[in-house]
């Protein structure tokens, strides 16, 4: 005689997988989220090695970069471009300054749709030597080494509250902002 599955059985066990699938879920996204900063720390890296190999055609200094083109820090005299426009004879694509975690939400245009870029330029090294980048207080002036320089960073904290940071080692990391 054959036994067949009867329909509350079938609804059981779809019901169970249902009830596993959304456990899963969780971790599901927050492993998604995370590989989105983990992309955008990759291509934060990306701009770390463009600047270097654009600091290197140039006697070993960083490129005039202006951190933010809708409101510009430096005159239009002194030639600092934007960071695609800087970086990109170095390799640097639109793709490589759009974080993927900077969207539009709730009618609000993303930091790259506003800026062209999705990542912030620190100026602190700017026009400086790579190997001797000079910091200048009220009474004092300070080196910091290439693993405390920040370079870049995330316009907005889009990574579980954080920015992700390029130093000029090359590194990346996640601050709390």
């Amino acid at each position: 005689m054959r036994r067949a599955f009867t329909l509350i059985e079938l609804v059981c066990v779809i019901a169970i997988i249902l009830l596993l699938g959304s456990l899963l879920m969780p971790s599901l996204q927050s492993a998604h989220d995370r590989a989105i900063s983990m992309s955008c720390a990759n291509k934060l890296h990306q701009i770390g090695v463009a600047v270097t190999l654009a600091a290197q055609d140039n006697n070993n200094q960083y490129p005039l970069i202006e951190p933010d083109p809708a409101s510009p820090v430096y005159p239009p005299t002194a030639g600092a471009k934007s960071l695609l426009d800087a970086l990109s004879p170095y390799g640097l694509s639109t793709n490589s300054v759009q974080c993927p975690a900077d969207r539009p939400a709730n009618g609000i245009p993303s930091s790259f749709q506003i800026h062209g870029s999705s990542y912030q330029w620190s100026p602190l090294a700017d026009g400086e030597s790579m190997g001797d980048v000079q910091l200048y207080f009220r009474n004092r002036v300070f080196s910091p080494s290439s693993a405390h320089l920040r370079l870049a960073l995330d316009f907005l904290p889009v990574h579980f509250g954080r920015v992700n940071w390029l130093y000029a080692d090359g590194h990346t990391t996640w601050v709390t902002q």
